[in-house]
């Protein structure tokens, strides 16, 4: 994926907002499953970043799409336009149809790792014979943002944040050594940990050479 900088200019100069690190996750994977699938003649960082992102959220911006409107993409392949459409549209309501599953399969893994949104699958298929059959396979992969299992094998690097205004999504955790204040924390210097049970302990301790005046508050 290219830096982060180029990614904000580009986004910037079409005039949308992406999250880098969704996009940048979407374009690790697109990058390893090409490897073993044929999904796309583009897979240089800064290809897939200006002909498949760009130009997929680029019509966000031409007309006024509804808020929660129902998007259907036909013939999606590696989910272009329509996911990174809802990687800047989050309240979009995505349906994609294809009619290989290998892309479907694809597809799900990358509706996994991007949080599990709810994204409507549909693989077509066709068979030839004295007589025309279609068979439609419908699958529906939003669901919980996480279960106990793919938790417990999240990669240590990794974090799910939930802020208000947005959707959970998978993000780098911050390296707490870089943080300019790091020398003043307790993982830093044990020195530094904040005792409870002493700031809780304020019982006033009086010296033998210690003035105070005693008042009768019932007087």
């Amino acid at each position: 994926m290219i830096p982060r900088e180029e990614f904000e200019a580009l986004f910037q100069k079409i005039g949308v907002e992406g999250d880098y690190q969704s996009f940048a996750l979407y374009c690790d994977l697109l990058q390893k499953w090409n490897k073993k699938m044929n999904l796309t003649a583009i897979t240089d960082d800064q290809g897939v970043a200006m002909k498949h992102f760009a130009d997929s959220v680029l019509p966000l911006t031409l007309w006024e799409v509804p808020a929660r409107a129902r998007v259907i993409d036909v013939g999606t392949g590696a989910g272009f336009p329509s996911v990174p459409m809802k990687l800047v549209r989050r309240d979009l309501e995505l349906t994609l149809l294809d009619s290989l599953n290998k892309r479907i399969l694809f597809l799900k893994e990358l509706s996994a790792a991007l949080g599990k949104e709810t994204i409507d699958m549909f693989n077509t298929g066709v068979s030839k014979g004295s007589q025309e059959s279609h068979s439609v396979n419908y699958q529906r992969t939003g669901h919980e943002l996480a279960s106990v299992d793919e938790l417990a094998v999240l990669d240590g690097g990794k974090c799910i944040l939930q802020l208000r205004g947005v959707r959970p999504f998978l993000s780098d955790k911050y390296d707490l050594t870089k943080h300019p204040n790091f020398q003043y924390t307790a993982d830093c210097d044990e020195k530094n940990r904040f005792d409870i049970e002493k700031f809780l302990d304020h019982r006033l301790k009086l010296r033998a050479k210690d003035e105070f005046e005693v008042i009768d508050a019932d007087g």
